[in-house]
Order: C-alpha cells, then sequence, then structure tokens
C-alpha cells in the first residue's frame, strides 16, 4: 500500500507541473489514504521483513491477496476524481484492468480524461506487468501451478527467503522495462505521436495492456509506422522476459533454442501468412503495405493478449469477405497467448507443446503398445506432476469460463453471446470490448455491480494461472 503510494507521486507531479493541477486533490488523497492503511498494517505487525519465512500455503495466499490489495488501492484516484463520477465498484474494475494488464475500460471518452488520470491508467499497466513477471518467475514455479514447475530456477527454488528475492528480481526487470519503454518511446516520437501519447502507449504495448489515451486507439493516427512499432513492441512483450536477459549473454542462437519460444516466433509468423492468404484469396488486388501491417498489427496485438481492437486497426474494413475467418484466427490466438514469464495472458505456449507432446506419445502407444516413449520438453522428461497441472490448469479454465458465462447471462438475462464475449475477454485479459465477439454493443460501464464483480473475478482469475486461487477457496487450505 504504501509502494502504491509512492508510484502515485509521478501523476501527481505530472499534474502539477506538466498539467493544469487538475487532479492534486485525487491524488493527494489518494496517496493519504494508502499510507495511511500501508502504515496501520506496518505498525500492527512490526516484523523484520528480511527475516520472515513463508511456507508454500503462505506463498498462494500472498500472492492472490497482493493483487486484491494492489487493486482496492489503485482504485482510489478514480474513484475520487470528480469529472466523470463514478461509484467505487466501477472505480475499482477499472483499476483491475490496468494491473491485471486486461484493457478493458469503463471509460467511453477516454481523451476527455486528465492526464493525470490517464497517465495513472498506464502505470497500473506497469505496476501489473511487473509483478506479472516476477511472480511468473519467482513463485509460480515453486508452487507448480499450471505446469509452471517446468521453469524452476535457481531463483525459484526455495520459499524461504521470498521477499528479498523478489526485490533483487522486481528491480532488474523494472529497469529493463523501463529501458525498453524509453526506446519505443523515441520512436514512436519520431513516428508522429505527442511526448504523452508514445510514453503511455510504450508502456501498454510493452506490457501487452491494451489501454489508449485515444477513444479509437492506435487506429486514430492511421500511421503505418506508428502501427509496425507498436506491433514489434507487442511481440517483444509477448517473449520470456528472462531469456530475452539471457539473449544478451548468451546470444541469439542461444535464445531461439528456446522451445517455447521457437513455438511462438513460428506461430506467430504462420499467423501473419494464414492472415495474408485468406485475404488474397478473397480479393483479387494483391496486398498493399498498408494491409500486410494491418494484418502484422492484429495478430500481435491477438497472440500477446494486448487487445487493441480489430476494428480499430482497420482489419475489418479491409479483409472484406476474409474477414470472419480472420475474426476466428484472431479469437484462437488470443486463447494461446504468448510465453511464460511474459506479460500475455491466455494457455500458453509451453502448454500446448505439451498437450501435443502427450498426444503423439498416446498415438505412437496406440500403434507399438510395448514401445516406451516418454514426453520431452527443455531436454528433460515430463513427469505426471506436470501433466497433472496442465490438465487440471485447462481443467480450471473450462470451468471458470462456464460459470462466468452462466452467472452472467443469468444476471442479466443477456443473449448468450454477451456472456461469452464477455467472460472471454476479460478470463483471458485481452479486454476487447463486446462488440468484438457479438453484434450487440454493451460497453463495461452499463453492466451493473454483481456483473462487474465477475468479470473482475475472471481477470484476477485468469492472470493468477486458477489454481492459486482456488487452493485458497479450498477448506482444506484453512485447515491447520
Amino acid at each position: 500500500m504504501c509502494g502504491i503510494a509512492v508510484v502515485m507521486f509521478i501523476p501527481l507531479i505530472y499534474d502539477i507541473f506538466f498539467s493544469n493541477s487538475q487532479c492534486v486533490y485525487v491524488f493527494s488523497s489518494s496517496i493519504s489514504l494508502c499510507l495511511f492503511l500501508g502504515t496501520s498494517v506496518i505498525f500492527s505487525s512490526a516484523t523484520n521483513i528480511n527475516s520472515l519465512t513463508f511456507s508454500q500455503k503462505d506463498a498462494f495466499l500472498i500472492v492472490v491477496c497482493f493483487w486484491i490489495v494492489v487493486s482496492f488501492c489503485s482504485a482510489f484516484p478514480f474513484y475520487l476524481y470528480d469529472g466523470h463520477k463514478i461509484d467505487f465498484m466501477t472505480a475499482l474494475f477499472e483499476s483491475v484492468s490496468g494491473i491485471t494488464v486486461t484493457g478493458a475500460t469503463i471509460y467511453s471518452d477516454v481523451e476527455s480524461l486528465p492526464e493525470a488520470i490517464n497517465l495513472w491508467r498506464f502505470m497500473l499497466h506497469f505496476i501489473g506487468g511487473i509483478g506479472i513477471i516476477t511472480i511468473a518467475i519467482l513463485v509460480l514455479p515453486t508452487l507448480r501451478v499450471g505446469g509452471m514447475q517446468l521453469f524452476r530456477t535457481e531463483n525459484s527454488d526455495k520459499s524461504e527467503k521470498l521477499l528479498p528475492r523478489i526485490s533483487q528480481v522486481l528491480a532488474v526487470f523494472s529497469l529493463m522495462c523501463i529501458a525498453f519503454i524509453v526506446y519505443i518511446s523515441f520512436l514512436l516520437k519520431m513516428a508522429g505521436m505527442s511526448n504523452f501519447d508514445a510514453i503511455c502507449h510504450s508502456i501498454s504495448a510493452i506490457m501487452t495492456g491494451g489501454f489508449s489515451t485515444k477513444n479509437n486507439g492506435i487506429a486514430y493516427y492511421d500511421n503505418r509506422l506508428i502501427e509496425f512499432i507498436v506491433a514489434v513492441a507487442m511481440f517483444f512483450g509477448g517473449l520470456t522476459f528472462m531469456e530475452i536477459i539471457n539473449c544478451f549473454k548468451n546470444g541469439v542462437k542461444h535464445f531461439y533454442k528456446n522451445q517455447q519460444i521457437r513455438g511462438y516466433i513460428k506461430l506467430f509468423f504462420f499467423s501473419v501468412l494464414t492472415v495474408a492468404f485468406l485475404y488474397f484469396i478473397k480479393n483479387n488486388n494483391g496486398i498493399s503495405l498498408k494491409v500486410f501491417i494491418g494484418f502484422v498489427f492484429q495478430v500481435a496485438s491477438s497472440i500477446t493478449t494486448t487487445g487493441y481492437d480489430l476494428i480499430a486497426s482497420n482489419v475489418d474494413s479491409i479483409a472484406k469477405g476474409a474477414a470472419p475467418c480472420m475474426k476466428f484466427l484472431f479469437i484462437v490466438l488470443l486463447a494461446i497467448g504468448g510465453c511464460s514469464g511474459s506479460t500475455s495472458s491466455g494457455i500458453k505456449i509451453f502448454r500446448l507443446q505439451i498437450i501435443w507432446g502427450i498426444l503423439k506419445n498416446h498415438i505412437k502407444k496406440q500403434i507399438k503398445p510395448n514401445h516406451v516413449n516418454t514426453v520431452e520438453y527443455y531436454e528433460q522428461v515430463v513427469d505426471g506432476q506436470v501433466i497433472v497441472s496442465v490438465v487440471s490448469f485447462l481443467s480450471l479454465l473450462a470451468i471458470s469460463f462456464f460459470v462466468s458465462t452462466f452467472l452472467i447471462c443469468l444476471i442479466n438475462q443477456y443473449d448468450i453471446s454477451v456472456g461469452l464475449a464477455a467472460t472471454f475477454s476479460c478470463i483471458f485479459n485481452s479486454g476487447y470490448p463486446v462488440e468484438f465477439l457479438t453484434s450487440l454493443q454493451i460497453p463495461y460501464s452499463d453492466m451493473n455491480g454483481l456483473t462487474k464483480l465477475i468479470l473482475m473475478i475472471d481477470m484476477l482469475v485468469g492472470r493468477l494461472e486458477f489454481i492459486s486461487v482456488f487452493v485458497i477457496l479450498s477448506l482444506k487450505f484453512w485447515k491447520k
């Protein structure tokens, strides 16, 4: 909470020195609230943090509570801002969407928001993105969540010294992401964006969040160079950040040896070529550079679950008869997602590779029953625990998806397509509007409080890989 208060000083200082000081009260009040809550917790449990030890059970609880507490505190500026008066549940929805890098927004006109409020929306992407990467590298492998134990490293082998190692990794990834943001911001500035828009969109692209300072997203600029730069930034956001660091030490050849990264790169280029082919067979005029960059942009947005709007990038208007097939492909890519250890959501490339290996192994077993076959991944044999963990992840994903869809339709009497679209967008952290999957236009801001709560749970459950949340919901977890 105190950490969130410190970060809030950034939009506060920006508002005082670079804007019209419209939000000084909003952020000063939010900072005071966060500091009060944070110091109250600190003084009520005066313990040396570095001396604390955590069991695996504690780690599950810490991971879930971190996202809930940060989301709650981050909602204060949205709630206190009078320009767009909203209730706290709606403010919390915007906060959860930002911190889980989902990108679904309750603001119908983001261009009317003060720059300080908009900056805070993107700061949430940054905070959430760094937190996601850190937890994916240090915590989830130790907790054996969804097959993540395959990526256990020296940094994630022990849970006794959890907090000191988290602070170290946070510092490293924060510096790396800031360097990327500065570089991409410079390129976007050179391509025609304003300084403020360049910084905000570079954060959104690298953290695969999807928020924009414009109502029409990137399409507002109608600039092929900007689309390409953002597409490249999103593509790198879907890669494993630890492997990007290792690439600087070990070279590109070692980087490409990573089985998951190879799969991600192949899927990306295969998808771009598939979309281009679908367009080509439906249109006899060839493919212009504008159209091709639009395809690259949309594939990057989909596979990284960034969620920049399909319509906003003009794909529907240029795709003509091939648009339904393309949209289906983009939906599949949204479900697949990027690499583990990235800020993208979805099922993740490595899980599909493991499932594919299991299926091939099963087919071989049917042909040669006496032949011993093993599933290998990352040059190690995939044991039964990993397989069970992956299957459990997929099972909980399916259960969560159908339960959420049913509850949304039950509460609102919506058409089933609305429930499916809203759940899909939030549980895979893509942030697409409901009209992406259905012809009905129902903004998130128009949904009632209970529906927003269900969708917020979807965002958190999807971001925390399902198992982390379901574990603490079980009665056995709370028994001594």
